[in-house]
């Protein structure tokens, strides 16, 4: 007899025991297992050591390795990650450490048993485990992505309707209310709800571009500089502080009026929020022959050049030049509008020249204007 065969008789014969004695252990390490039935925490478990056994029985090792990806073996680690990921509250640590836990026990057993294996089988089973734990938590990553996505768009979808309420009622006491103080108090709470609103959108279209990588949306006339001049009353309402606006008068685009002003309030507030207490936001408005220019300007502390390269790509939670905060979701969906407009956006910031985000957008689609 082999040792290969050897080695994947005593795997089979003993494969019960490896699994009473993983759970086991399990059981006492591992915190999210504690209590779960054994058809749960083993989960694929069982598949996979078979699928051990039918590798270490091949009769070609390299086609085994080579053909790893098709394997029935990496299907049962798919299954495992899967399954952890909708088993809450698991981590991937844990998952990573179950692996761990079953390899060990396993050679225990293997070399209690007097299985006759040789280094290239040890080194083939330790290959085939990490190659288990990478795909068991990639796919555990990529479940647990969607499950969060998923709550997300839920709470976004459900908030929408009670904060459109609110909004509706602040909207009718501060047209109908008599009293000065009742009516600044509802133009609060109107642009409070309006805030709240373009957050919603913003998670949900930001998860739309997760999705497809561009935004779709039908175009109509808008005429920009209009747009931005209603945006900084609302501003003003919200912030406070100076807004400036510089612009060489209409300007008239086929693009999208909704989506191009959240294009702009993200830009706006998010200068807003990052200005020096003492200094304005400025946006300027210039236009060619067959594009419209804008710019937000701010002084307040510069964007360093790394972070700079990666903050139209996500959000970053992290210190850093501006703020402990990080960037958000406005400047992803601000890039993102950019792009399905046929345009271009770019930051330049400096201590000395301050922070400028700019967009230049081509009027001129199909023929149009």
């Amino acid at each position: 007899m082999s040792s290969r065969r050897d080695t994947a008789e005593v795997l089979s014969s003993n494969m019960q025991e490896i699994l009473e004695q993983w759970e086991s252990r399990a059981v006492r390490e591992i915190s999210a297992a504690y209590g779960k039935d054994s058809l749960v925490l083993r989960n694929a478990l069982p598949n996979f050591l078979e699928s051990l056994v039918a590798a270490l029985t091949a009769q070609d090792r390299s086609v085994v390795l080579i053909a790893m990806d098709e394997a029935e073996l990496l299907k049962m680690t798919r299954e495992h990650g899967r399954g952890r990921a909708e088993l809450q509250p698991y981590t991937m640590s844990q998952v990573i450490t179950e692996y761990h836990l079953l390899r060990e026990i396993l050679f225990r057993v293997l070399k209690e048993k007097k299985a006759r294996f040789d280094l290239s089988e040890r080194e083939m089973l330790t290959s085939l485990f990490e190659e288990a734990v990478r795909v068991a938590a990639t796919e555990f990553a990529l479940v647990l992505r969607e499950i969060q996505d998923h709550l997300l768009l839920s709470i976004a979808h459900d908030l929408k309707s009670p904060v459109t309420a609110t909004q509706a009622g602040a909207e009718w006491i501060r047209r109908s209310s008599g009293s000065e103080v009742t009516v600044s108090l509802a133009e609060r709470m109107v642009q409070s709800m309006k805030q709240m609103t373009g957050l919603i959108e913003n998670i949900l279209d930001t998860k739309r571009l997760e999705r497809s990588d561009k935004l779709e949306f039908l175009r109509d006339e808008c005429d920009v500089d209009a747009i931005i001049r209603d945006i900084i009353v609302d501003m003003k309402l919200v912030y406070g502080g100076r807004f400036e606006f510089l612009s060489e008068g209409q300007t008239i685009g086929f693009w999208n009026s909704e989506f191009l002003r959240r294009m702009i309030e993200n830009l706006v507030s998010n200068a807003a929020k990052y200005r020096r207490p003492d200094s304005p936001v400025t946006i300027s408005l210039r236009r060619s022959e067959h594009d419209a220019i804008l710019e937000v300007h701010n002084f307040g502390n510069p964007i360093s050049a790394s972070d700079q390269a990666e903050m139209f790509q996500g959000p970053r939670w992290k210190k850093g030049a501006r703020t402990e905060k990080g960037w958000g979701l406005g400047l992803v969906l601000a890039k993102g509008i950019v792009d399905a407009l046929g345009g271009a956006i770019g930051v330049e910031s400096s201590e000395e020249r301050g922070t400028t985000f700019r967009v230049t957008l081509p009027r001129r689609v199909a023929g149009k204007l």
